[in-house]
C-alpha cells in the first residue's frame, strides 16, 4: 500500500476544488474563503483559535474588498475563535455571507450570526450555541485508560449542567435545601468546581457574544432578543435546526435559500471536501494495514482555502502517522504520531 495518496491524484483534487472556488465566486461576485473542520469519525477537528492567524493570512492576501463569502462546514468548538475569526472577517469586506452547505453547528452557528446574510443549501443545519467547554480541570471518559502524552477529557456541556439541576429540582421533585445542596455536591464530585464555573462563564459569553454579532446588521433588538433566546434555550446540544425552521424563526429576510445554480456548486464543492478529507469514511487502522507491515500516512482533517492568483491557497490541519503491525507483546497496530497540526498544502 502506498505511503499515501499518488501526488497526481491530490493534485487533482485540489484543482477540483480551486475550480469550484473560482466559479462559485465569479457567479456570487464575491471572494469566496472555505473552511471545513473534518467529523471523520477518529479523526474529528473542531473550531479553534489557531485558525485565526492563517486567517489572516488569507485575508490579507485578498484585501478589503466589497463582500466576502464564508463556505463553512463544522460541528463547533470554541466560541472565541468562532467570534474572532469573524470580527477578522469584517475587517475586510463591507458585506459578509455565510454559505452552509451541510453541517453548521454549535460555534458554526455563532458565526453565522454575524453575517449580513446566511445562504443555506435543502440540506443545511444549523444548531443551538450553547457551549460545551474544554478544560484542564474536565473528567477523563469512563472506563478509558489515559494514553502516554495524550490526556482524553470529556467537554462538559452547559445544558448537561442545566439539564442534571432541572432533574433534581423538578424531576425528582426535590426542593429542599439540603437535599439539593447533597445532590448538588454529587455532581462536584464528577466534575471539578473550577470546570463547572467555567461552563456557567462560557454561557454568559456565548450570549453577548451573540448579541453583539446579531447588533452589527440588525437593528430589532425585540428581534436580537428573540433569535438569542431561541438558540439558548433548544431541548438538546444536538438539536438540528432545518432550513425551513431557521428561516420562519430567524427571517426569511436574513436567512435564505441558494439559487439552483449556486446550489450545484456549493454541493459539488462540499463533495470534494468530503471526499479529501473523508469525511463518511471512520479512521480505522486495521483497514489500513490489512495486508500487514508498516505504513507511514498523512490524514488532511481540516482545511482552509482561498484562491490566489490563478492557484489555490490552502493551509491545512493534518496528522502524520506511522502504523505499524506489532507481535510482541501483544499482537496489534501500533500508531505514532510524527507531526500534527496545520501547514501549507501541499507540503512539499
Amino acid at each position: 500500500m502506498p505511503d499515501q495518496m499518488p501526488p497526481d491524484a491530490a493534485a487533482s483534487q485540489d484543482d477540483v476544488r480551486f475550480r469550484l472556488i473560482s466559479d462559485l465566486e465569479e457567479q456570487r461576485g464575491s471572494r469566496v474563503v472555505a473552511l471545513v473542520t473534518g467529523d471523520r469519525q477518529g479523526h474529528e477537528t473542531r473550531l479553534a483559535r489557531d485558525i485565526l492567524p492563517l486567517a489572516y493570512d488569507h485575508l490579507r492576501q485578498i484585501g478589503a474588498t466589497e463582500q466576502i463569502d464564508l463556505f463553512l462546514y463544522t460541528t463547533g468548538g470554541d466560541t472565541l475563535a468562532a467570534w474572532g475569526l469573524i470580527n477578522l472577517i469584517r475587517e475586510y469586506c463591507k458585506r459578509l455571507v455565510v454559505v452552509v452547505p451541510f453541517r453548521c453547528h454549535s460555534a458554526g452557528t455563532l458565526m453565522a450570526l454575524g453575517a449580513d446574510e446566511v445562504l443555506l443549501a435543502p440540506g443545511a443545519q444549523l444548531g443551538p450555541i450553547d457551549p460545551s467547554v474544554s478544560s484542564p480541570y474536565n473528567p477523563p471518559p469512563p472506563g478509558v485508560l489515559p494514553q502516554a502524552g495524550r490526556v482524553q477529557l470529556l467537554p462538559v456541556s452547559v445544558e448537561d449542567m442545566l439539564g442534571y439541576i432541572h432533574l433534581v429540582k423538578n424531576g425528582a421533585g426535590i426542593s429542599h435545601e439540603d437535599a439539593l445542596a447533597r445532590l448538588i455536591a454529587i455532581m462536584a464530585d464528577k466534575v471539578h468546581p473550577l470546570a463547572l464555573g467555567a461552563v456557567y462563564r462560557a454561557r454568559e459569553h456565548v450570549s453577548t457574544f451573540a448579541r453583539s454579532l446579531l447588533a452589527s446588521h440588525l437593528q430589532s433588538e425585540p428581534k436580537v432578543d428573540l433569535i438569542v433566546d431561541y438558540l439558548s434555550k433548544l431541548p438538546s446540544h444536538s438539536y438540528i435546526i432545518s432550513r425551513r425552521e431557521a428561516q420562519a424563526v430567524l427571517g426569511d429576510d436574513w436567512v435564505k435559500p441558494l439559487s439552483s445554480n449556486e446550489e450545484l456548486l456549493v454541493w459539488q464543492l462540499y463533495k470534494a471536501y468530503e471526499e479529501w478529507l473523508e469525511l463518511t469514511n471512520p479512521y480505522s487502522p486495521d483497514a489500513i494495514l490489512a495486508g500487514g507491515g508498516s505504513v507511514t500516512r498523512t490524514f488532511p482533517r481540516a482545511s482552509l482555502e482561498s484562491t490566489d492568483s490563478g492557484r489555490l491557497k490552502s493551509h491545512v490541519f493534518r496528522t502524520v502517522k506511522e502504523l505499524s503491525q506489532v507481535e510482541q507483546p501483544v499482537a496489534g497496530i501500533q500508531e505514532h504520531v510524527i507531526a500534527e497540526g496545520w501547514a501549507k498544502w501541499p507540503e512539499n
